[in-house]
């Protein structure tokens, strides 16, 4: 009989078709999104939110910006775990970890950055102000003041006004 198949074959030809549709069913990807806001959850555009993978994923490290509605996106992403990054200056960096994604869904993934540290740095530069000193006297006062008997007197003071005359 020709048209019989045996049960062997039967079994063989069931698991060819099973095992032809594994492969389309496990090639399915994820994404992740979210919304990046303050602690006061107001929308944060612009900041950089960072995806990464530790199990080396392909894919797995991606960076992108937020929008105008503080809204990021990473799409088509192989079903594993993944850890998200946003930073934004002015406020701290937030990570969330072991986020976990499917085939053919979006783990949603919202960020909140708290307010961050003001930094201030000063720079001074210029020269140091001259300290105003009074001035200091290095030689002796030209005429000492010295008493003399009045008969001598006469002499010494003709002598300092001509030194060149001797007494």
């Amino acid at each position: 009989m020709r048209g019989i198949i045996s049960p062997a074959g039967a079994l063989f030809t069931v698991s060819l078709l099973v095992a032809s549709g594994l492969p389309a069913m496990a090639q399915g990807v994820g994404a992740i999104g979210g919304t990046v806001t303050d602690s006061t959850g107001a929308v944060l555009p612009g900041a950089i939110v960072t995806l990464t993978s530790s199990q080396g994923t392909v894919g797995g490290n991606q960076e992108t910006v937020s929008d105008t509605r503080g809204a990021y996106q990473f799409l088509r992403l192989v079903p594993g775990t993944y850890a998200v990054k946003a930073a934004i200056q002015g406020f701290r960096t937030v990570e969330q970890r072991q986020i976990v994604v499917n085939a053919d869904a979006t783990a949603r993934a919202d960020l909140q950055l708290p307010i961050g540290q003001l930094e201030e740095s000063v720079l001074v530069s210029g020269e140091s102000p001259q300290l105003l000193n009074p001035p200091v006297q290095t030689e002796a006062p030209m005429h000492p003041q010295v008493t003399l008997p009045p008969h001598e007197a006469g002499m010494v003071t003709q002598w300092l006004e001509d030194p060149s005359r001797s007494a």
